[in-house]
């Protein structure tokens, strides 16, 4: 398997440690864990990622659907995968619109 260049977005830093040590040991290049959509851009920015594993609920104002849209806008939109407990049926709708903007 072809090994990835990962960014993590998720606001439980022991989430995201757990999540990186089953990527690294599987040989992927985790390039940033970011807790925020500021942090997110930022990380997105110094590194083009392969894959972003993204929470839905972020530290802030700004949520996960948010930096979604924000990849969409990007000339090169990564793949993204959401990861998250959530389960209300409104976010999970809100979380479904930017796939459908992106095609």
């Amino acid at each position: 398997m072809k090994s990835l260049k990962i960014l993590i977005v998720e606001d439980e830093i022991f989430i995201a440690e757990t999540i990186k040590m089953y990527l690294v040991e599987r040989d992927h290049e985790i390039i940033g864990i970011a807790i925020s959509y500021d942090e997110a851009v930022q990380s997105y920015n110094l590194r083009k990622p392969d894959l972003v594993l993204l929470d839905i609920r972020l530290y802030g104002e700004k949520s996960g659907i948010d930096f979604a849209n924000f990849l969409i806008t990007q000339s090169e939109t990564p793949p993204y995968i959401f990861l998250t407990s959530q389960y209300d049926t409104r976010i999970l709708e809100m979380a479904l619109k930017p796939i459908h903007m992106a095609t």
